[in-house]
């Protein structure tokens, strides 16, 4: 029997499922899990690209956090028309660019993981998942002291107690 390719398993969720004032946590891994996120320079061109999707698509940010090796970010529609996805994805398009003209070495993985978070309770837990990560690492002590965190720890304090 000749060689058949495995199909790619398309994204779990129907496009219309991200439109709308929801909030979706996705975790994106840099591929082969190099340590893409170590310098503050990269971290601040890819927050710029960031927060032009975020206006380009009327969405926010609750809290995102870089890791090395990947990144974890809450992203929110502001209305009913915001595309969550389409948001994510020019993100992960253009630094993806932006990776290959300036760090050739580094890639993103194809895909990336995605929860829709359903309440209050389910956007707290998330939110404490994510900035413990760097704790459960070793990296740090005190979730407040990890410097790849934002929007700003005020605002993730705020989230938390609300």
């Amino acid at each position: 029997m000749p060689y058949q390719p495995l199909r790619e398993k398309s994204h779990r969720l129907p496009p219309e499922e991200y439109i709308g004032r929801k909030d979706i946590s996705f975790d994106i891994c840099a591929r082969d899990n190099k340590a893409l996120f170590v310098y503050k320079e990269t971290i601040e061109i890819f927050n710029d690209y960031l927060y032009e999707a975020l206006n380009q698509y009327t969405c926010n940010v609750i809290v995102y956090l870089y890791m090395p090796d990947h990144l974890h970010i809450i992203l929110s529609g502001n209305n009913n028309n915001s595309n969550i996805k389409k948001c994510i994805e020019s993100f992960k398009q253009k630094t993806g660019f932006w990776l290959a003209q300036n760090k050739e070495e580094f890639r993103w993985q194809k895909d990336y993981y995605d929860h829709i978070l359903r309440g209050k309770k389910d956007l707290i837990n998330h939110i404490k998942y994510i900035i413990n990560n760097p704790l459960k690492a070793g990296m740090v002590d005190d979730w407040k002291h990890y410097k790849f965190l934002g929007p700003s720890v005020e605002a993730i304090e705020k989230m938390l107690l609300t």
